[in-house]
């Protein structure tokens, strides 16, 4: 999968910004065809140049050498010979008795200027693989870097110790078998003022014959809530390129990738994050790890999940929150769990459980934590919300920013001058912000006996 350059707390915060709030992101591959094309072109080569200055020197002096040529026009011997014998491959020049002479289509060319010269070489171009359209040539530059060909492949040691090799391309939409009119009448019906913007020679006259590469671009789906309304929006995961444009940053992610829009907007609304817990006895056993993955291969004409996210039962989300989450002795009660929100409310009981207590005021802190699986199983991150009407809880979220602003150097004169409403219980709190060292270090300075020099 390719590498994803997104910030997510800053899409957070942007719909947050919006009124909404991020809920996850799927992630898929999305079908492209690589056509390789022999073409004939009649774009300015900035060869043709010296061809033209190298055909003006044969006009008055047919027989010249190579070697005479370059040395008149100011280039080696060997660059002389190549465009010399291109021409002749070309039908611009011919061999004869007299040396080099131009054969009627070299001088309706180059004399006459009558017609224009066309070169036959190869390109690629870049279409959709379900509806064979051109593609931009946003698709030529800035993500052609990170397509997943059909012949890529990774080779990894498994766990057993055995080379296992791995295909990583996996699109989940299946490529539209090409048609060979549709292809190159979608190519060649490109006007020709707008043929840059498709990444397509502006002097193309035709496809002479071609061959493809099926590749795939990951994509992600971003779901989030604004009031009582779903929103599942494709947006672009290579934000480098999305972040130079203006803009609220959850909008310009989406501006990319419009295109696909059509194609997938049956079926990205139906969208939902899926838990599946693997057969087993225990639920914290590492064997039965819940895994995160998405409902995308049972999604359906009859699919009705536009105003749904979540399909998880309450045990399989309490065992997502205990192994996946690491909040430590869940209890149901404690879970919210809708078809478009889940979150946990933290007590002191779970906080104390916890072996993160940090990491999981922290989360409080952030409000959410944000859990991101293989992405093989369609699903890039999960948000889970947190949040306490404990005020033992409160009071340790208070406390632990204020060991923050301090960075750490907390003393027992700081807590008795500065943060005296913590003097009486300031070491239950450390513990249960997990600052056993702190803990330490204020002991060692109030109890242990100081030697005097």
């Amino acid at each position: 999968m390719g590498i994803f350059r997104l910030s997510d707390d800053r899409l957070h915060q942007s719909i947050k910004n919006l009124g909404g709030e991020l809920k996850g992101i799927f992630v898929l591959q999305y079908p492209i065809y690589c056509i390789h094309a022999n073409i004939i072109d009649s774009t300015l080569d900035p060869l043709d140049k010296i061809d033209r200055i190298i055909v003006s020197m044969l006009l008055k002096h047919p027989n010249l050498t190579f070697f005479q040529l370059g040395a008149l026009i100011g280039i080696s011997k060997t660059f002389t010979e190549v465009r010399v014998k291109q021409m002749l491959s070309d039908g611009l020049l011919e061999k004869g008795e007299e040396g080099f002479l131009l054969t009627s289509t070299g001088n309706m060319i180059f004399v006459e200027d009558k017609s224009v010269r066309t070169h036959q070489r190869s390109y690629d171009f870049y279409i959709d693989g379900i509806n064979l359209k051109p593609l931009t040539i946003d698709f030529y530059k800035f993500y052609r870097s990170r397509y997943i060909s059909e012949n890529d492949s990774i080779e990894f040691t498994n766990r057993y110790g055995e080379q296992t090799t791995k295909k990583l391309f996996s699109p989940d939409v299946v490529h539209t078998p090409p048609d060979g009119n549709k292809v190159v009448a979608g190519i060649e019906s490109i006007d020709t003022k707008d043929r840059d913007a498709y990444g397509i020679p502006t002097g193309l006259v035709r496809l002479d014959d071609w061959s493809y590469t099926r590749v795939s671009l990951p994509v992600l789906i971003c779901v989030s809530k604004f009031g009582d309304r779903l929103e599942k929006q494709i947006i672009d995961g290579f934000s480098s390129y999305s972040v130079t444009k203006e803009g609220e940053y959850y909008h310009r992610l989406q501006q990319n990738l419009k295109i696909f829009e059509k194609t997938l907007e049956d079926k990205i609304k139906h969208l939902e994050f899926k838990i599946i817990v693997p057969a087993g006895q225990d639920r914290n056993t590492e064997s039965r790890r819940p895994i995160l993955t998405s409902n995308w291969g049972e999604i359906t004409r009859k699919s009705q999940s536009e105003n749904k996210c979540f399909s998880f039962s309450s045990e399989d989300l309490l065992s997502a929150v205990d192994n996946l989450y690491k909040v430590m002795d869940p209890k149901i009660e404690m879970i919210v769990n809708n078809d478009t929100d889940i979150r946990v409310n933290i007590d002191k009981q779970t906080l104390f459980a916890s072996s993160q207590r940090a990491r999981t005021l922290d989360s409080l802190l952030r409000e959410r934590n944000n859990f991101k699986p293989r992405p093989d199983k369609n699903v890039f991150s999960l948000n889970l919300y947190y949040s306490t009407e404990d005020a033992f809880v409160k009071n340790a979220l208070n406390f632990r920013s204020e060991i923050r602003k301090v960075n750490g150097e907390l003393t027992i004169d700081l807590i008795d001058k500065d943060l005296p409403h913590y003097r009486d219980n300031y070491r239950e709190l450390l513990v249960a912000c997990g600052e056993t060292e702190i803990l330490e270090t204020l002991d060692i300075e109030k109890f242990m006996y100081k030697v005097k020099q």
